[in-house]
């Protein structure tokens, strides 16, 4: 199940949130819309909700929220903040109680960084999700430092992210080709100076050809999700004056000697 979040860890959480909510929680969540795209209605899943920061623009654009997190206090602020407007179930990522395709996307916002098992949580999130399973993690290789840089955002947070483990996009991608194969994927990352009110830097921040570069704190990733079939090569046989056996994938036919077909 990983680290779970505690009463001390989750106060403050929020209180952060609230704190340095302005520019930093803006550009978060422009970054996850602006790749995921939901329509009205989208069935959406937050795994590892927290206090449900990254929920709440999926709910002003009408999708219907389901928010899972293993810590009954980040749960509890969630639902304070987001009220009756979603579901909220105690539960963990690794395990996730819901049948095959059953969402249209899943998000996953600072959420491996505290798995313990970050690929079981991935597959289950490709397997509760038929359109596209959204990404945002803390870059391992983030210039002046994942922690250093996380302590710059939220001060108070830096006991809890001592317990996270941090990724790469380039150790993400590669999870998901081994569980998905060459699957479409597209990802930004933000935070390549430090937080700022400043017009050049929040410009800087939101320019597509800076969120094109590895290297920001902060990478969401939209993984779109390919449906896969099977089949089942059938038997043709063909009568004639030597009997063959054909593969294919219809039903088994049988030709006669005038060129009839005949199942």
């Amino acid at each position: 199940m990983g680290y779970i979040f505690n009463f001390e860890d989750s106060v403050l959480s929020d209180k952060c949130h609230h704190a340095y909510s302005g520019m930093i929680s803006g550009i978060l969540q422009k970054l996850a819309m602006g790749l995921i795209r939901p329509l009205a209605g989208d069935n959406v899943l937050d795994i590892g909700c927290g206090t449900g920061a990254a929920s709440i623009p999926f709910i002003e654009m009408g999708s219907r929220l389901t928010c899972i997190d293993p810590s009954v206090y980040m749960l509890d602020l969630a639902e304070s903040h987001i009220g009756s407007r979603a579901e909220f179930i105690r539960g963990c990522g690794e395990d996730l109680p819901y049948e095959d395709n059953y969402f249209n996307h899943s998000i996953l916002v600072s959420t491996l960084e505290f798995a313990q098992n970050p690929e079981k949580m991935l597959e289950e999130a490709f397997r509760v999700t038929k359109d596209s399973v959204y990404i945002g993690f803390w870059n391992k290789y983030a210039i002046g430092g994942t922690r250093r840089r996380i302590c710059e955002f939220f001060p108070e947070l830096s006991a809890p992210y001592e317990n996270a483990e941090f990724f790469s996009i380039w150790e993400i991608r590669k999870m998901i080709k081994k569980m998905l194969g060459n699957v479409p994927m597209f990802g930004r990352s933000v935070y390549m100076i430090s937080p700022s009110k400043n017009a050049f830097a929040i410009a800087a921040e939101n320019s597509r050809i800076a969120q094109r570069f590895p290297l920001g704190v902060f990478i969401g990733l939209r993984v779109f999700l390919v449906p896969k079939f099977r089949t089942k090569p059938l038997s043709l046989t063909v009568t004639g004056r030597s009997p063959v056996v054909l593969n294919g994938c219809g039903a088994a036919m049988e030709v006669n000697n005038d060129g009839c077909a005949s199942l």
